[in-house]
């Protein structure tokens, strides 16, 4: 079974942003590594602990190289980093 993720902000009537959940990815590993390969992509934050990051991206799927580890983000853990906290 798929369930299928539609995230959609609204405001006074005006639709600002609309995307599948597909779209949001995030990227972990090594700082510099995560710097480099997320360079021309559009991160909506990025936490870092120890010299190791995590940025969530919310951008077409790429392809990544390097020593990096891409993964999909729920739609939870995608608004909570666009909004910078847990609402709940």
């Amino acid at each position: 079974m798929k369930i299928a993720q539609h995230f959609i902000i609204i405001d006074d009537g005006k639709l600002l942003f609309q995307a599948d959940v597909e779209e949001f990815d995030a990227i972990t590993r090594a700082s510099k590594d995560v710097r480099a390969a997320v360079s021309s992509l559009n991160v909506i934050n990025e936490v870092s602990f120890a010299g190791f990051s995590t940025a969530y991206i919310f951008d077409k799927r790429v392809r990544v190289q390097g020593n990096v580890q891409l993964r999909t983000v729920s739609l939870h853990d995608f608004f909570v980093n666009l909004v910078g906290r847990d609402l709940v």
